[in-house]
Parts: structure tokens; C-alpha cells; sequence
């Protein structure tokens, strides 16, 4: 099937960008074994086709249960401040936008994890399994860096969507993989992640539709170019994993009542635009696997 010039011109986008701007990670990647099972295999072609899918099943319950149960103690404290309407609650929430470094301000979320992160980690632990890398590096196609870890948690506003709560694309790489894992149930009116499948690079669906505020879409914007049935909104239950190429069309459903707390692993190429915002500290530990330690830019 020949490929319109609009396709031929990311196709060679993505090879100049995975084979020049990251020739040393692509090369030592093609030399590697992949490590994927048939389930992570499955992922990535989902990846490859939609750039989303969705799974309840995935990540290791071990990791899983610790890291959840450190993130809802933190998000519990942070909402007990906000019931107390306390001044540490307002100073927690300059903090968590200030974390947000350039981006604009957002008074719907809270970033709870900390700026550093140390190897014993529930959170850095939980990104770096080794069945994320494996997915992360087939669907890039190379050795992927972990950029960033992020706990969110998002509130009801009392005015309209803005910011990321509009469609988007995210500009810090050509292609890039973000896992998302809710913490707490997500349904229909707790801020649902949501995408556009075959909107991410390589993908089918070649779509410009109108934006307004700061390069955002509205939904009416984007009902225009692609039907509502086509949106996938992502609902379910605490340890539902989503992941997602957000290079492509998304965002997150403006929440109208309870809260969501969610995990967001970002792993990217190591060309990526943005730099990456992890911190780790402290003595290396010997049960890092080597796949583990280029993810995290170490050297062997």
C-alpha cells in the first residue's frame, strides 16, 4: 500500500529522529534480547495500532499494593489539608505548580511525589519493572530513558475544562510512552483519561482539527474531525493500567465530583526535547538489572 505524502514525510521524521538523533540507542537496542512475553508482545502491536490499550491484570501486585498504599496515604494527608483549608495547604499547592516548571499553572491538579527519589522508592520501583522497559524500548524502538514518575491527584473545579483537561498532543518527543495506573476507581465523572486512537505518530488517523486556548481543542473542536463513539475514555477500577503514546490526541476528562488519584510513568528517547525531571539519590543497589540501569542512565 503506498503511502500518501503526508505519511512518507513522518516516516522520515521517525527514521532521522530513532536512527540519527538516537543512533547509539537504536543500534545497541537492534543487538539485544527483547524480553517481551506474549502479553507485553500484545501491548506493543495495540501501542502500534492505536497508540492506547488498556489492561487490569498487568503490573506485578507486590509492587503494585506497596506503591498504592504509600500514594493514597499521601493523597489522604493532601485532602485532609484542603478539608482544613489550612495555609500548608495552600503552600502544598504552590509547590505542586511550581513542580510543573513551565507549563501553565493548573489549580485542578496536585503533584505528590517528591522532586528526588531514592532506590528503595515504591514509585521508582513499580517504573522500573522490567516488563515496562521491555515495552517501553520495542515500542520505541530503542534503549528508552524513564523521564518521569508523577503522583496526580485531581479535584473538581468549579470552572470549564482548560488546560490539559482540552485535547492536546505532548511535544517532548517524536513518539514517547506514558503508563498511567489508577489508584483509586476512575468512572464516567471522576476525570477519565481519555485518546484518540490512531491520532499518535505512524498512526491512521491524520487529523488537525481547530484549537483555542494555548494550542488545546475543545470537544466541539474535535467532534468535527473525529465522532465522540471514536474517543476511547478510560474508566476502571484501582489498578487499571493505561498505556498510551500521548504524542497523540488526549487529556483528562475534567473530574465533576469525588477526586482520581493515578501514577504517570513517562519513558521517552533520550533526544527527547524536554529534559528528564528524575531525580534518584543514594548508593546503587545490585538488584538492578542492566535494563534497568540504561533506563535510568547509569553506567554499567
Amino acid at each position: 500500500m503506498s503511502l500518501t505524502p503526508g505519511e512518507s514525510m513522518q516516516r522520515i521524521r521517525y527514521l532521522k529522529w530513532r536512527w540519527f538523533r538516537n543512533f547509539r540507542d537504536s543500534v545497541a537496542y537492534a543487538f539485544t534480547e527483547r524480553g517481551l512475553d506474549a502479553q507485553s508482545s500484545a501491548i506493543v502491536e495495540k501501542l502500534r495500532c492505536d497508540g492506547i490499550t488498556e489492561t487490569s491484570n498487568y503490573p506485578d501486585p507486590a509492587l503494585l499494593a506497596d506503591m498504592r498504599h504509600d500514594a493514597l496515604r499521601v493523597a489522604e494527608k493532601a485532602l485532609d489539608a484542603d478539608r482544613r483549608a489550612s495555609a500548608s495547604a495552600q503552600l502544598d499547592r504552590k509547590a505542586s505548580r511550581d513542580n510543573l516548571g513551565t507549563e501553565e499553572s493548573k489549580e485542578f491538579l496536585q503533584i505528590l511525589t517528591p522532586k528526588t527519589f531514592t532506590y528503595d522508592s515504591a514509585y521508582l520501583r513499580y517504573a522500573l519493572q522490567p516488563q515496562f522497559i521491555a515495552i517501553a524500548n520495542s515500542y520505541l524502538g530503542m534503549h528508552a530513558r524513564l523521564r518521569a514518575i508523577h503522583l496526580w491527584l485531581n479535584r473538581p473545579t468549579e470552572n470549564g475544562p482548560t488546560s490539559t483537561q482540552l485535547w492536546h498532543r505532548d511535544g517532548d518527543d517524536l513518539l514517547n510512552l506514558k503508563i498511567f495506573t489508577y489508584l483509586t476507581d476512575v468512572g464516567p465523572l471522576n476525570g477519565p483519561f481519555a485518546f484518540v486512537p490512531g491520532s499518535q505518530p505512524l498512526g491512521r488517523r491524520s487529523i488537525a482539527p481547530e484549537n483555542s486556548e494555548l494550542g488545546r481543542t475543545s470537544d466541539a473542536q474535535m467532534r468535527r474531525v473525529v465522532p465522540e463513539s471514536e474517543w476511547r475514555i478510560c474508566t476502571g477500577q484501582a489498578g487499571s493500567v493505561i498505556f498510551a503514546d500521548t504524542c497523540g490526541y488526549h487529556k483528562g476528562v475534567k473530574p465533576v465530583q469525588g477526586y482520581r488519584v493515578m501514577l504517570m510513568i513517562h519513558y521517552a528517547s533520550r533526544a527527547a526535547a524536554t529534559g528528564s525531571e528524575l531525580r534518584v539519590e543514594g548508593n546503587v543497589p545490585a538488584w538492578l538489572q542492566n535494563s534497568q540501569r540504561l533506563a535510568l542512565d547509569l553506567k554499567n
